[in-house]
């Protein structure tokens, strides 16, 4: 159908552009430019990217990238000045947009894991615990293998406490995770 035919029929540039699926804009600028007898049914409109504009900028992309290769630390407000040096007058923000696409990216170093053996590495620390009564500390125990967590609430931070008795405990949940690892190791050579 025509872009005539929707306006004889009193229909709205709203209403037509939502009946469409374009902008309000683009019917304005149809109509501006006289093009009504446009046939809106023979292919749909494609907005596609703005042509690129000059900038100030533009004499200077080639310096940065080159610096850029060179010192990839480099800072923006570090070429900003570099290039006020060299007669650049445009301003912070534009340069940041293009040091910000085009910075050389550093390649991340790959994680290296580490499995511990049962029993073998705990993560061991105090949290302080507010409590209607007063404050309490909490001796946590994590164990590396298993994830096994052991808390208990003590009166002092301090490991020499005899309520802590972190060492005695440690053994202990040392002997049950080896024992845990012992066992899910002889289920699955028995299912297997």
């Amino acid at each position: 159908m025509l872009l005539r035919h929707y306006l004889d029929q009193k229909w709205t540039k709203t209403a037509i552009a939502e009946h469409l699926g374009i902008t309000t804009r683009t019917i304005e600028r149809w109509i501006a430019a006289g093009d009504v007898d446009r046939d809106l049914d023979a292919e749909p409109v494609r907005y596609g990217p703005r042509p690129p504009v000059p900038t100030k900028l533009d004499a200077y992309k080639p310096i940065i990238e080159a610096r850029l290769t060179k010192y990839p630390a480099l800072s923006a407000v570090r070429l900003f000045a570099e290039c006020q040096a060299g007669g650049y007058t445009g301003s912070l923000t534009q340069l940041k947009v293009f040091v910000r696409q085009v910075r050389p990216r550093p390649v991340d170093e790959p994680i290296v894991r580490f499995e511990t053996a049962p029993g073998h590495q705990a993560q061991v620390d105090f949290a302080e615990v507010k409590l209607p009564w007063g404050k309490r500390y909490a001796l946590v125990v994590v164990l590396g293998f298993s994830r096994l967590l052991w808390i208990r609430f003590v009166v002092r931070q301090d490991y020499a406490h005899p309520d802590s008795r972190p060492r005695r405990r440690l053994r202990i949940l040392r002997r049950r995770a080896v024992r845990a690892a012992v066992r899910s190791d002889a289920r699955r050579d028995h299912a297997g």
